[in-house]
């Protein structure tokens, strides 16, 4: 028989800096792994999570999450409303896959980085229940590899960007974006499958470069861009999009 005793497996407090957590194996937390509240240069080395709510749950600056892997997580992987933090080298396996069981709003991603200047590279991702790798502002993500997301859920996307500024999105490959109907009432109007490789999201996207990027075998386009009155600047180069559903589709639904 096993148990959860515990909220987090590992907590740092505000403003507590230069911490190491290395090869340590977190499991049956109710909230995270390890939770973060606050803390600065924070680096998280070689850790599993498995079997908890969320893997990383964190809200600091300047920290970094490598070489980690997580599997069978209830809600979102990584949710990081982090600054100046990099998220590399890391194995996400069976993401928020159980309908119900994770968020009650906005979530079931795999990583989620709600702040500026981060970095999400040189990760696998696959079998996630919504968006793959979601990010805002001026981040980095490239070299991922993004495969089943958007697995039980609908309207969705491998990788997705928002309030974006100078965001860059490289060389990544995208495939197997397929929705999943069972979360949508058949009465709804746009009952059919929406998912995406890449998507832009619908608030705004500023001076924003997509750059060969790979996408494949997604139910709707391979790239979506939801145009709005604040998108400027953004530049689509070199990207390879094949046997999607749609290779790029370009819309004004959000203004």
């Amino acid at each position: 028989v096993e148990a959860a005793v515990l909220d987090s497996g590992a907590y740092v407090g505000w403003q507590r800096e230069y911490i190491d957590i290395q090869d340590i194996s977190f499991k049956h937390q109710t909230y995270a792994g390890i939770e973060i509240d606050g803390g600065l240069h924070v680096n998280v080395t070689g850790c599993t999570f498995q079997d908890s709510y969320h893997g990383i749950r964190s809200y600091g600056s300047y920290n970094s999450y490598t070489n980690c892997t997580f599997r069978n997580i209830l809600a979102t992987g990584a949710e990081l409303v982090d600054s100046y933090s990099i998220f590399s080298g890391n194995q996400m396996d069976s993401i928020a896959m159980i309908p119900g069981s994770g968020e009650s709003n906005w979530g079931y991603f795999g990583v989620n980085a709600l702040g500026s200047d981060n970095t999400i590279s040189h990760n696998r991702l696959d079998q996630i229940g919504y968006i793959g790798i979601n990010v805002y502002y001026n981040s980095l993500v490239e070299r991922n590899l993004v495969q089943h997301a958007v697995a039980i859920l609908n309207d969705g996307t491998g990788i997705g960007f928002d309030k974006a500024d100078s965001a860059i999105i490289r060389d990544n490959i995208i495939t197997d974006i397929t929705g999943n109907l069972e979360s949508v009432a058949p009465d709804f109007d746009n009952y059919f499958p929406i998912a995406f490789g890449i998507y832009f999201g619908n608030n705004w996207v500023k001076n924003t470069l997509v750059q060969r990027n790979t996408v494949t075998r997604c139910a709707g386009a391979g790239m979506h861009v939801d145009h709005t009155m604040g998108n400027t600047g953004n530049s689509i180069v070199d990207n390879v999009l094949y046997d999607n559903n749609t290779k790029i589709s370009i819309s004004d639904w959000s203004n």
